[in-house]
């Protein structure tokens, strides 16, 4: 916490009365005052001068000696926190939050501990403080408070890869917002819906649904909704292979984040953007590996290791792509769709042409991991990049478990390989645009560059 905010905060507040008691409305209006005064802040994306106005709240609270509205400070200060980026200080500022004796307080503490311990990556920590926070919400009866753990085990459903369990909260999140009619909050839910559509490949869905949170926010003046709902078109964009609207849509979506000062969003977009070139144009390699290395550290879990193995994933050299797995695992978040992607790498590293001896067994085993009965395999797992593995496993079998890798062996995928991925980027594209859908039927030619023989 700022020590020289603090103090300032302290200073301002020092003419507050003493030569009179004040009861507990006057306490109320005071502090509700700068409360409501930081919200806007935020929400405008003056965090600063919003986590200011929560000091002053906070240190109204420590001089009349109220620790209820302590309590209501310190959680305004973890939110302003977090919203800058600085995931360490809002994580102190909520643990003091957890024996707070307002029970809303204390939900408001245990719920963002879960949120932010899901997005370090540490699911075993955040589960159970997501519980306790639904069952402090439920208690409190606060449809909000409610609809905000909902959203925060949804998103930890999403982290570990169970797709359907996290559609499954949001989607009852839903509902209540749209029950309490608040716009904001139904476009938030949404946005995070898009998002979980968009990786399970349903990428109408995930279009559709982000298009309708552009229009909440331009309903709403809300910069933060409107730059997620750009990123999410440019996330369905840049997976449907339309490289202009992809990253516009990247460009517009990091506008929106320097609009409102978020360093965090600010790095993790460029780094996005970054890879999305590579993917898109086939250039700046160097530039994407540069960007993603500036997301180091636990406060970024959630993001680098899936951009590595998207690097990975694009390499054309074995060696890199061996290093951009090893830095990839060392932070990697127990999810099995990363697993997945994990997989789909090995086995394409085994398929270039300077892979090791080494590289080709580990393809193999990762090949008949995919397609085995355990944990790993591709049964009953549902994800967007299911074509793409579908066609690495097949060249895997054709070439290096038929034994050809040393023979000059075609690396051409079976035809029925072929109409097999296209059937499922067809399902995949039911509901948008006609020119996305056109895109999207041609990324195996993508996927399959400098792995597959000439006819």
């Amino acid at each position: 916490m700022p020590t020289a905010t603090t103090a300032a905060a302290v200073h301002r507040w020092t003419d507050l009365p003493t030569d009179r008691p004040m009861d507990l409305l006057e306490r109320q209006r005071i502090i509700g005052e700068r409360m409501m005064i930081s919200r806007v802040l935020l929400r405008k994306g003056a965090v600063g001068e919003g986590l200011e106005r929560a000091l002053e709240a906070l240190a109204i609270g420590n001089r009349l000696d109220d620790e209820r509205l302590v309590a209501r400070a310190r959680n305004a200060i973890g939110g302003a926190q977090f919203y800058s980026g600085d995931l360490q200080g809002a994580e102190a500022s909520f643990r003091l939050n957890l024996t707070a004796e307002d029970p809303v307080e204390r939900y408001r503490a245990f719920n963002n501990l879960g949120s932010i311990a899901g997005i370090h990556g540490n699911l075993a920590d955040a589960l159970p403080l997501l519980e306790e926070a639904l069952t402090l919400g439920r208690a409190n009866g606060q449809i909000g408070d409610v609809m905000g753990t909902l959203n925060n085990l949804a998103a930890t459903a999403d982290r570990v890869g169970d797709y359907r369990r996290a559609v499954k909260y949001f989607k009852e999140s839903l509902t209540l917002a749209r029950r309490a009619g608040s716009v904001s909050l139904e476009g938030q839910i949404l946005v995070n819906l898009a998002v979980v559509y968009g990786r399970l490949g349903e990428l109408g869905p995930a279009w559709n649904t982000a298009i309708e949170v552009e229009e909440i926010a331009l309903q709403t003046s809300d910069t933060r909704l409107a730059g997620r709902a750009k990123e999410q078109q440019a996330e369905v964009a840049s997976l449907c292979g339309d490289r202009e609207l992809a990253l516009t849509g990247f460009s517009a979506a990091a506008a929106a984040a320097h609009e409102l000062g978020d360093q965090r969003k600010i790095k993790s977009l460029a780094a996005q953007l970054s890879v999305a070139t590579v993917q898109l144009e086939q250039e700046g390699f160097a530039a994407a590996l540069s960007a993603v290395g500036e997301l180091s550290g636990p406060d970024w879990a959630d993001v680098t290791p899936w951009l590595l193995v998207e690097l990975a994933l694009l390499t054309s050299d074995a060696e890199t792509c061996g290093e951009l797995l090893a830095r990839a695992a060392t932070s990697a978040a127990p999810s099995r769709h990363l697993k997945l992607l994990f997989t789909m790498a090995e086995m394409r590293a085994g398929l270039l042409d300077d892979a090791t001896a080494a590289q080709r067994g580990a393809a193999q085993a990762a090949q008949r991991r995919l397609l085995g009965d355990d944990e790993d395999s591709l049964a009953g797992f549902e994800c967007v990049e299911m074509p793409h593995a579908l066609l690495l496993a097949d060249l895997t079998s054709r070439y290096l478990l038929a034994g050809r890798a040393s023979s000059g062996g075609t690396r051409r995928p079976s035809s029925s390989v072929m109409t097999q991925v296209r059937a499922a980027l067809e399902e995949q594209g039911s509901g948008l645009p006609r020119h996305l859908v056109a895109t999207l039927l041609q990324r195996p030619d993508a996927w399959l560059a400098g792995l597959t023989d000439a006819d």
